[in-house]
């Protein structure tokens, strides 16, 4: 039963942070998409759905944040 509980709660764990990676990650996703869009790029609007981009974007505005010490707020 421990083994379970313990399972249980590192899933959780795991879920939730990527529940906040996709979450911060699709406010800048949708920004850039915006942009490149407004640019000219016409596929651009088809990042909102890509789940690795946004998932990228939001471990880049981390890794920056945490480069540059709190001065960019990512999550």
């Amino acid at each position: 039963m421990k083994t379970i509980i313990k399972t249980i709660k590192e899933l959780k764990q795991i879920v939730s942070g990527e529940y906040k990676l996709v979450e911060v990650g699709i406010r800048e996703v949708w920004k850039l998409s915006e942009l490149a869009s407004s640019w000219g790029h016409k596929t651009a609007r088809e990042w909102r759905r890509n789940k690795s981009y946004i998932i990228l974007q939001a471990l880049t505005l981390q890794w920056l944040a945490r480069l540059f010490g709190g001065i960019i707020r990512a999550m």
